[in-house]
């Protein structure tokens, strides 16, 4: 019996990715940086162990065969104990805010993935390698947290990128309601289901 055809979702429709920088490369003591952090998204996979990253929380193992995300804006030191063959994707995912990816998003990541990094030059592949680990770790993203993401690509979306945009200044339900074209009670019930949580209970947290 077939299957309804897929037709799209909130989410998935208004999220992509855009690469930067594919590379393999052998690292060493050489690849040791303190303190970095950036706004783009960092993927690795290497194929020993004996690397990892240092942050808020302690040593984070970049374990062989895993594919390893570090998102943006997560500070973090570089650690090469020995001699080790690194695939890296420095890349953004478009569609979700900084402030969004900051509160979700707050610490390296890994997934098991059975395939091999491509050949880094093959820009097709490379992308089909990011969202095919992108999707093993969204599959891993708990309930509450999802229901957020996509929040952020809903009919409320307005409203919450303007929060973050401007914390600190006085909003108003009428006002934020304004920006999505709902009435006031209307867009406090959406952003109520879609968030779990009032607009004024999602500014003050």
């Amino acid at each position: 019996m077939p299957t309804d055809p897929y037709r799209g979702d909130n989410l998935h429709d208004q999220l992509f990715v855009k690469l930067f920088t594919a590379a393999r490369v052998s690292i060493g003591s050489d690849w040791n940086t303190r303190d970095v952090c950036s706004g783009y998204w960092r993927l690795y996979r290497n194929n020993r162990d004996g690397a990892g990253v240092e942050w808020a929380c302690g040593y984070y193992p970049l374990r062989a065969r895993q594919v390893h995300f570090i998102p943006a804006w997560v500070k973090f030191t570089c650690v090469c104990r020995q001699p080790v063959e690194h695939f890296y994707i420095h890349f953004d995912l478009i569609g979700l805010t900084g402030v969004t990816v900051q509160r979700l998003f707050q610490k390296p990541l890994a997934v098991p993935l059975a395939a091999n990094p491509p050949d880094p030059q093959d820009i097709f592949r490379v992308k089909a390698f990011v969202y095919a680990a992108l999707a093993d770790l969204f599959a891993t993203i708990p309930a509450g947290q999802l229901a957020e993401l996509q929040a952020a690509q809903s009919p409320v979306a307005p409203a919450i990128r303007h929060i973050e945009d401007h914390l600190g200044e006085l909003m108003t339900n009428q006002q934020l309601a304004g920006l999505c074209h709902f009435s006031e009670d209307h867009f406090a019930r959406l952003f109520r289901h879609r968030l779990g949580q009032t607009p004024a209970q999602f500014i003050l947290e």
